[in-house]
């Protein structure tokens, strides 16, 4: 199973050095070219790049319908823009985006969407993490906005 992954979960677990979880759930994860540039290339985000370098879990690709991602690029930023136009090229159908108006355009596209905190649901149901808890307080320590309301039903959903 593949997925496509936007900045924002790049940046929220790398920031609590977590990126390794990705390749332990998905088969691969595809990262957009413009996201990589986002994060690595103009972010200067050492930690993506070193988890991300060399490691054969991760992949990253252009986008070719540019037509697609002028469009979305309307109502999404362009690494979201090119998440959704990828999963349409590639085929795949997992996407990782945060942000909710992106969620809710790759819904639309007939996409399963998943964000930063549902990995760490999956990778406790996993066993490859023993506290998604410890893991938010990390985020938000590192200045990711978690909700409440969200952060009740992500414990609840990991069982804490």
């Amino acid at each position: 199973m593949k997925a496509i992954i936007n900045s924002s979960p790049l940046i929220a677990l790398g920031g609590i050095k977590k990126l390794e979880l990705l390749p332990k759930i998905f088969s691969e994860i595809v990262i957009p070219q413009e996201v990589y540039n986002e994060t690595v290339v103009n972010g200067k985000d050492d930690t993506i790049f070193k988890a991300i370098d060399g490691n054969a879990g991760f992949k990253i690709v252009s986008a070719n319908n540019l037509i697609l991602i002028e469009f979305l690029n309307d109502y999404l930023d362009k690494g979201e823009a090119e998440v959704i136009a990828l999963a349409k090229e590639l085929g795949i159908n997992n996407v990782i985006i945060d942000e909710a108006k992106g969620r809710k355009i790759a819904k639309r596209h007939s996409l399963d969407v998943i964000g930063s905190l549902g990995i760490l649901v999956i990778a406790k149901h996993k066993e490859l993490i023993n506290n998604v808890g410890e893991q938010i307080k990390l985020m938000i320590q590192n200045g990711i906005r978690i909700s409440d309301d969200v952060k009740l039903k992500i414990l609840e959903m990991s069982g804490e």
